[in-house]
C-alpha cells in the first residue's frame, strides 16, 4: 500500500510539473504572438510613410525641375535634404523592426504621372492642388495611427511636424 501510495503522490508531482511547463509554453507563446503583433503593425507603419515620403522626394525634385515659382522652388530645394533624412530614418527603424529592407508601394504613382505631363502653365497649379490633398490626408491619417513603439511614436510625431510644415507652406501660397 505504500508503495502505491508513493507511486501517486510522484505521480501527482510529474502531472503538476507538466502542467506548469505547459502553462509557461502559453505565456511564451503569447508573448511570443503579442510581440509579432507589435512589430507587423510597427512594420505596416513604417513601409507606408517610406512610400508616402518617397512620393514627396519625387514630387520635390519634378517641382524643383518643373516649377516657375521662385518660393516654391526654394522650399522644396530647402525640404529635400530634410525628407531624405526622415526616409534614412524610417528606412533604418524598418530594417530594425523586419530584418529587411522595407518594400514601398506606388500608391501615390497616378499622382506624380499627372505632375509629370500638366504643361508649364499648369504646374504651378496642379502641385499646390496634389500636394495639399496629399498633405491632408496624410496627416489624417497619421492623427489616427495609435502606436505602441516609442521610437516609431518618434518619428511619427517627427513626420507629422514636416507634414504641417509642409500645410502652412502650401496654404499660404
Amino acid at each position: 500500500y505504500m508503495k502505491v501510495r508513493y507511486l501517486g503522490v510522484i505521480v501527482s508531482l510529474l502531472l503538476v510539473g507538466s502542467c506548469n511547463k505547459t502553462t509557461e509554453q502559453k505565456e511564451k507563446t503569447t508573448t511570443s504572438k503579442t510581440t509579432k503583433v507589435v512589430a507587423d503593425e510597427s512594420t505596416t507603419f513604417l513601409n507606408k510613410q517610406i512610400s508616402s515620403i518617397n512620393y514627396q522626394i519625387q514630387a520635390f525634385e519634378l517641382g524643383n525641375e518643373r516649377s516657375k515659382n521662385a518660393e516654391v522652388k526654394k522650399f522644396m530645394n530647402e525640404n529635400l535634404a530634410k525628407l531624405n533624412v526622415l526616409l534614412k530614418d524610417f528606412e533604418m527603424a524598418y530594417k530594425e523592426k523586419a530584418g529587411t529592407d522595407a518594400v514601398p508601394n506606388d500608391s501615390h504613382k497616378n499622382d506624380l504621372y499627372k505632375l509629370s505631363i500638366a504643361d508649364d502653365k499648369d504646374f504651378d497649379n496642379l502641385f499646390p492642388k496634389y500636394y495639399k490633398e496629399f498633405l491632408t490626408l496624410k496627416m489624417n491619417e497619421l492623427g489616427s495611427e495609435q502606436l505602441k513603439d516609442s521610437k516609431v511614436i518618434s518619428l511619427k510625431d517627427s513626420y507629422g511636424k514636416t507634414l504641417y510644415e509642409h500645410k502652412l507652406f502650401f496654404d499660404l501660397e
